[in-house]
């Protein structure tokens, strides 16, 4: 009974963590991030300094 007990906690933990570490933040507006995207792409593009 205690294993199954704490199979369940275990489980509900982990469900928890999945869904906090997965989930979509909205702290940063989406131009922002775009932009920053971009200027990575253009880094790359330019082979980076390599």
């Amino acid at each position: 009974m205690k294993k199954k007990v704490l199979a369940v906690l275990l489980s509900a933990s982990m469900l928890a963590v999945m869904l906090a570490g997965c989930g979509k933040s909205s702290d940063a507006p989406s131009g922002e991030t775009q932009a920053a995207d971009d200027a990575g792409a253009a880094e790359d593009a330019s082979g980076g300094g390599y």
